[in-house]
């Protein structure tokens, strides 16, 4: 089984199943949930790190829903291994991070390891970019650019599998239209290596952009 627990009808479960073999086989994760949005994922990853630090890190749940988070500067390593240092870890359930932060301004973490180093002070965390395999992927935008809503959530099965059925589950996230026309699309980034273009030399475009960014 390729997909986090949810039950839908069978013309449904057999495109969507396809698909998630398809995502999982692709990205080399073991289970792929499906939502529709990109702020549903993360909410889905919180849901997912959270009980994974309940029943497995034995994190103290105490009585309340609300996760705490703190904030660091953004490629800045030093800044989160001493937000790690000051609780030991024992109370850390996971760390966020959109590895392109768009409405930030476009900004992509400089060159120097900051991934690798991001890994070596979670152990359990952050990706193929300096070789370094997140606990799980969330694509939201990516998938189709918005022009249909679907979300998948790639994650290993120590994680998923925390999360019993019933626990999370969507009405049109995994629909059969999404499944079938985002698998065409990947698959298209996959053949055409769309993602290599990303690191070509900057164009006129991204310089006059940088330019904006010191005004």
């Amino acid at each position: 089984m390729h997909a986090a627990h949810d039950y839908k009808p069978l013309p449904v479960a057999s495109e969507r199943g396809e698909y998630e073999k398809f995502m999982t086989n692709l990205f080399g994760y073991d289970k792929l949930l499906l939502m529709n949005s990109g702020v549903e994922g993360c909410e889905s990853g919180l849901k997912l790190a959270q009980r994974w630090a309940y029943d497995v890190k034995n994190v103290m749940t105490g009585l309340i829903f609300y996760v705490w988070f703190q904030s660091y500067p953004y490629d800045d390593p030093v800044a989160l291994e001493q937000v790690v240092l000051s609780t030991n870890g024992s109370n850390v359930a996971a760390f966020m991070v959109e590895s392109i932060q768009c409405e930030a301004g476009v900004k992509v973490a400089k060159d120097g390891g900051y991934w690798r180093k991001v890994a070596e002070i979670c152990q359990w965390l952050l990706s193929d970019y300096e070789n370094v395999r997140p606990d799980f992927l969330i694509f939201g935008k990516a998938l189709l650019g918005g022009c249909y809503l679907i979300l998948a959530l790639l994650c290993y099965d120590p994680i998923m599998l925390n999360i019993k059925p019933d626990q999370q589950s969507t009405t049109f996230g995994c629909n059969a239209l999404a499944c079938s026309i985002t698998m065409v699309a990947v698959i298209v980034v996959e053949e055409e290596n769309l993602a290599s273009k990303v690191f070509k030399p900057k164009s006129r475009t991204d310089i006059e952009l940088d330019l904006l960014h010191h005004w």
